[in-house]
């Protein structure tokens, strides 16, 4: 017999995918009315694709309709569109005809006749044939919608997507220098009422061939062995065209690195069939070696030609080298003052001038959002940056937030050129105030520091911070034994930590990682009369699970150790569990120990874990599960014992919107004890993670 939450569960979860899978044949108003009640639209025959959809498939052929004399041409393109969407969804066999009705005095009509036949699933796919991977593998090239969600069950057979197949297969054998690869055209073998079909791919391999030799034409001595080096660790791998490219590019950059600018360099390949190896030739034409006689900066209306020219490592009297035009192309681009960035040489012969030509982006930027939280309710996010203050790349911003129950200001200066190209100096001050569930949080302050890149995906931050930070409008009973009367706390802190992102999207990530590590420690050396250390991380990672399923899941947890004379933690520096963006079975900061009156205390340690599964649903909508776990430990020395754990599933949507997905969470408590709710629902702006 399953509890009360766990069928409120199940009920939500099957309210919440049958209104979104549900197919509705009706539209507001009189569903047969074109837009503007120009023509009558119908529909028929269609048992498995909504109305609706098919007329948005069909309206970029239907505008204009009547005015146009309601011409055949329109509605046969109307028709094929609707065709092709249904071979697309696996109806091989679909049929779309259309019957037009002009009658003297009523509204001329449209009628679609949806003839869609069985949806086709595949039942084999074989390679007949292949033998260098392995079948079931090749199999995974085709591809189409499944009988299941998540990119699950059969595949459903469109023939688009089988020709695909066909050419994917043969840029696999290609990519592995099987240069003579020959894939037929795929053979289809129906069932009787063309519900299953198997596929069959006749495979002609041929030789695998390697790159045995390069050949340098016109090259002796030193020059000679240093090609050979260039285009070493190329040999013996499979041949395929880009690998030629590749070797060519090798052999260009040790001249156009070296003041060579028009080195042109033609390539020839020669099969040897009998012991299957393509030798390279390659013929290098120099040209002049090329000296940079000055650096001629063009476009520049509110950027100094100083910063751009600082942007550039070749200086006048040096050779030409391509590595370092394409690291300032780079540079100059990634900086966000340029629209457009052309670098180039003036002039022939031994002396030229390099010459840089920029088009200026607007870097003056202004923004505003609003949004909801179901803790902070109503807010709006506000904003103004300049990007190149006085012309030297470096940026002001002053963000800030209005909400109900919170509110925050903070001005940061970013000089990202000082300290070199990889290192960017930050100065910050701020103000945040914030209405938590039992006291009110402020803090006012500022820090300095200094962030390294150190490699695409992977920064590190190391800074300096002096804020105020004080507990007013207590509720909590301070008498509490875990709980410092004192809240008010100057502090002063080092502080480290490393960021990693190798996300596909800051708002809807569908692959990829995010992580970050924090350490921070405030002594009394410092000035800090709050002593302590901190330790906090997250990390959380998103798998594709076919084209329309995305399987995320993140962990995350903080500590922070009193230290020297300070022995207890105050409120506003203790961690609280619960919301919209943790366990979401619980309210904000609610999860965890609490006062003699049932405030939330919050403790000196956290966690957090949670998994969700994120399906794509019709229009601009998103379907979730989820599970989330975590605590709360009152001190760190109990940190790893897990005690009280709260626990949340349930259902959630998202609605994609300009400002960002607004997200509803259904989140329910599969064992609430004492005064907990059996369940919460959760709004706000913003994936949880």
């Amino acid at each position: 017999m399953r509890s009360a939450p766990q069928r409120r569960a199940l009920l939500a979860l099957f309210c919440l995918f049958a209104l979104l899978s549900c197919r509705s044949n009706g539209l507001a108003g009189d569903q047969n009315l074109w837009d503007g009640g120009s023509f009558e639209f119908l529909v028929q025959g269609n048992d498995s694709v909504s109305r609706q959809v098919l007329r948005e498939l069909a309206a970029p052929e239907l505008s204009d309709f009547r005015e146009r004399g309601c011409p055949r041409s329109a509605a046969d393109d109307a028709a094929y569109a609707l065709e092709t969407y249904y071979r697309a969804q696996g109806f091989a066999s679909a049929r779309v005809s259309y019957e037009i009705l002009r009658p003297d005095e009523a509204l001329p009509r449209l009628t679609l006749k949806v003839n869609e036949g069985p949806r086709c699933q595949i039942s084999e796919i074989s390679f007949q044939g292949a033998t260098v991977f392995a079948h079931k593998d090749l199999a995974l090239l085709m591809g189409g919608p499944t009988t299941a969600i998540l990119g699950l069950g059969k595949v459903y057979f469109v023939r688009a997507e089988a020709d695909s197949a066909r050419s994917a297969l043969e840029t696999l054998y290609l990519e592995r220098g099987f240069a003579d690869i020959q894939v037929s055209e795929p053979s289809f073998e129906f069932n009787a009422d063309k519900t299953r079909v198997a596929l069959h791919f006749a495979v002609d391999e041929g030789s695998e061939y390697l790159l045995g030799e390069v050949r340098f034409e016109g090259l002796s001595g030193a020059e000679l062995m240093a090609a050979q080096k260039s285009c070493q660790e190329l040999l013996g791998r499979p041949y395929f065209a880009r690998l030629g490219f590749e070797a060519r590019s090798r052999l260009a950059s040790l001249y156009t690195n070296r003041g060579y600018a028009d080195a042109e360099i033609t390539l020839e390949e020669v099969r040897e069939e009998q012991g299957a190896r393509v030798i390279l030739k390659l013929n290098l034409q120099r040209g002049p070696r090329v000296r940079i006689t000055a650096i001629e900066v063009l476009g520049n209306e509110r950027t100094r030609a100083t910063f751009i020219r600082q942007r550039i490592e070749m200086q006048p009297g040096d050779y030409y080298n391509r590595s370092l035009e394409r690291q300032a192309f780079g540079e100059l681009y990634s900086s966000g003052l340029f629209e457009r960035v052309d670098i180039s040489l003036a002039g022939t012969g031994t002396r030229r001038v390099l010459r840089v030509s920029v088009v200026e982006a607007a870097t003056l930027k202004f923004s505003v959002e609003a949004g909801f939280g179901a803790f902070e309710r109503a807010r709006v996010l506000f904003g103004i940056s300049e990007g190149n203050i006085a012309g030297t790349g470096r940026s002001l911003t002053l963000e800030g937030k209005l909400a109900q129950r919170a509110e925050s200001l903070r001005l940061f200066l970013s000089d990202p050129w000082t300290l070199g190209r990889r290192h960017e100096l930050g100065l910050a001050s701020f103000y945040d105030q914030r209405q938590e569930p039992a006291f009110e949080s402020v803090e006012l302050g500022g820090n300095i520091s200094i962030s390294r890149r150190e490699s695409r995906h992977l920064r590190t931050i190391l800074g300096f911070e002096y804020r105020l930070s004080d507990a007013q409008s207590v509720e909590v009973d301070l008498s509490t034994p875990e709980i410092d009367a004192g809240q008010k706390s100057y502090i002063a802190a080092l502080y480290l930590t490393s960021k990693y992102d190798s996300r596909d999207s800051v708002f809807l990530p569908t692959r990829g990682t995010w992580a970050r590590l924090h350490f921070e420690v405030a002594p009394r050396q410092l000035g800090s009369e709050l002593q302590f250390s901190r330790l906090e991380g997250r990390i959380a990672a998103y798998h594709p699970l076919g084209e329309h399923a995305v399987l995320a899941w993140t962990l995350q947890g903080g500590l922070i150790v009193p230290m020297q004379s300070s022995s207890e933690i105050p409120l506003q520096e203790r961690y609280f569990n619960g919301g919209q963006n943790s366990v979401r079975s619980f309210g904000m900061s609610e999860l965890g120990p609490q006062d003699t009156g049932g405030h939330p205390i919050g403790g000196e340690a956290y966690s957090v874990a949670s998994l969700e599964l994120r399906q794509k649903l019709p229009g601009n909508f998103t379907g979730a599960l989820f599970v989330d776990a975590g605590h709360v430990a009152a001190e760190a020395g109990s940190a790893l014992e897990f005690r009280n754990m709260g626990f949340a599933y349930g259902p959630g949507l998202r609605w994609l919107l300009p400002i960002g997905p607004l997200r509803i969470d259904w989140g329910i408590n599969p064992d609430p004890k004492g005064n907990e709710a059996d369940w919460v629902l959760q709004f706000s702006v913003g994936v949880a993670f």
